[in-house]
C-alpha cells in the first residue's frame, strides 16, 4: 500500500511564517536610528530661511525681526510704524519645532548681557533679533539640540551664517 505524503508547506504554515517575518521587521523598524537627526535638519532649515530672510531685507529696503519663542521662531517686517507677523507660506512663514528639539539664543549684544534679570525678560518671552537691511547687526547663535546631538547656526556682524555640529554633543 502506498501512502501518499505531502512534501511543501501549508497555508497555516505560510501565514505563520509571514506574521513572524511582519512581526520582525516591524521591531526592526522601530528600533532603527533615523537617516536625520532632527536638530541637524531644523538648523539646516533654520539657516536656509534666515538666508531668504536676509535677502529680502536687502531687496525691500524694510527692516525684519527674528521673534523666538520655546516653541519656535517667527520672522516680523517692520512696515506702516509697527512690527507685523510674517504669515502664510514660505521661508519667512512662522516655524514650529518639533517635540524633541530646543532652541536656545546667544547673543553679543552688551546692553542685554548687561540686563537686570527683570530687565532681560522671563524664559517663555519672545526674544527678538532686528535684521537690517544694510546687513549690519549683532553677532548671534542660534543652538539646536534633540537630546542626541547639538548643531549650532552662527551669524557673524558681516551676515555670513555658519552651522556646525558642537563638539560637545
Amino acid at each position: 500500500m502506498r501512502r501518499n505524503v505531502q512534501s511543501g508547506l501549508t497555508l497555516i504554515e505560510l501565514l505563520v511564517v509571514l506574521a513572524i517575518l511582519a512581526l520582525t521587521a516591524s521591531v526592526v523598524v522601530l528600533n532603527a536610528p533615523p537617516s536625520r537627526q532632527t536638530a541637524r535638519v531644523e538648523a539646516e532649515r533654520f539657516a536656509a530661511r534666515l538666508d531668504a530672510a536676509m535677502a529680502s531685507s536687502l531687496t525691500t529696503g524694510a527692516p525684519l525681526r527674528l521673534a523666538t519663542t520655546p516653541a519656535g521662531y517667527r520672522f516680523e517686517r517692520y512696515a506702516d510704524g509697527g512690527w507685523n507677523a510674517q504669515e502664510g507660506e514660505g521661508p519667512m512663514a512662522p516655524r514650529a519645532l518639533p517635540r524633541e528639539v530646543a532652541l536656545a539664543f546667544e547673543t553679543q549684544d552688551a546692553a542685554f548681557a548687561n540686563a537686570a534679570p527683570d530687565e532681560a525678560g522671563k524664559a517663555e518671552a519672545p526674544r527678538r533679533l532686528t535684521i537690517d537691511p544694510v546687513g549690519v547687526g549683532d553677532a548671534f547663535a542660534a543652538v539646536f539640540s534633540d537630546g542626541e546631538q547639538i548643531w549650532r547656526v552662527e551669524i557673524d556682524h558681516a551676515g555670513t551664517i555658519t552651522v556646525t555640529r558642537d563638539d560637545r554633543s
